[in-house]
């Protein structure tokens, strides 16, 4: 089974027909269906960064994101990890020795989860993930 990390990018770009990587997300989730049965893993944490997104785009983009969540949480391929108090300490402490970086905390948490589950694929456009080893599967 091929695991991959979900990361807000995708999201974002699935949700809104006229974001400029909508295409892109749509063809890359594609191809990830053709390589054979998938397991997608995603947290809280990058839900929150996808809803804090939308949250200023109107009541049409609100109430897509807030259907698209809704759907996630009962997707059979999709596991959205919550945020515990050890993996928020974790992400705090890599959050903080890379003061040099743009990372979000949400972002350190997301390769925390990628990490610990030996997960080395990214479906994001975020190159912040190329920096710390990841592959990023929105590479336009």
């Amino acid at each position: 089974m091929l695991t991959i990390f979900v990361d807000a990018a995708f999201y974002v770009a699935m949700i809104n027909t006229r974001d400029e990587k909508h295409q892109l997300a749509i063809d890359v989730y594609r191809r990830l269906r053709e390589r054979g049965s998938l397991s997608l893993v995603t947290s809280y944490a990058v839900v929150f960064e996808v809803m804090a997104f939308y949250s200023r785009m109107g009541p049409e983009l609100r109430e897509s994101a807030t259907r698209f969540v809704e759907r996630l949480r009962t997707s059979p391929i999709t596991t959205i990890l919550p945020i515990t108090d050890s993996l928020f300490s974790e992400a705090l402490e890599l959050y903080g020795s890379r003061l040099d970086q743009r990372y979000s905390l949400a972002d350190c948490s997301s390769m925390i989860i990628a990490r610990r589950r030996g997960i080395t694929e990214i479906l994001t456009a975020d190159s912040d993930f190329r920096t710390e080893g990841f592959t990023i599967l929105m590479d336009a």
